[in-house]
């Protein structure tokens, strides 16, 4: 059996007039400006952001609440930051016993030698420095060149 040709039928063309298509695109931005605050007002309602302190290390980082109970939900109900919660998954993998309110405990009672500056504090002194070191750098390189 042979295929029947598709069949396009042409649309005339119209001619549209400068006042027409100034309508259209005030409508195109007006349905652009309706679109963005319906969208504004969903991110508001979910993308609400809370501080949330580190139960080990006392480093402070801001996510949604989303987030937040995410975390409780893996670590028994207590908030650990990013380099923190790294650091229990590493041990539970590493002792391989699937521990993990040890593995949590261990972990808080490490930070707990470091006093207030814990290791994710250090983590970030050291980034801090190293920038330092490198902005100097920049700016030592940039006025030997002048």
């Amino acid at each position: 059996m042979r295929a029947q040709p598709l069949l396009y039928i042409k649309q005339p063309q119209v001619a549209v007039s400068e006042r027409e298509r100034e309508r259209e695109r005030e409508r195109e931005r007006e349905r652009e400006r309706v679109s963005h605050l319906h969208w504004s007002e969903t991110l508001n309602n979910h993308m609400e952001i809370e501080s949330a302190k580190c139960e080990c290390c006392g480093l402070r980082e801001d996510c949604t609440g989303e987030y937040i109970a995410g975390v409780k939900a893996d670590f028994g109900g207590r908030w650990l930051c990013g380099l923190c919660s790294e650091a229990v998954r590493e041990e539970v993998a590493a002792k391989k016993r699937g521990d993990l309110e040890g593995a949590v405990r261990d972990h808080m009672s490490f930070c707990a030698k470091f006093g207030k500056k814990g290791p994710a504090f250090r983590v970030a002194d050291g980034m801090r420095q190293m920038l330092r070191r490198r902005s100097s750098d920049i700016s030592a390189a940039s006025s030997a060149a002048s």
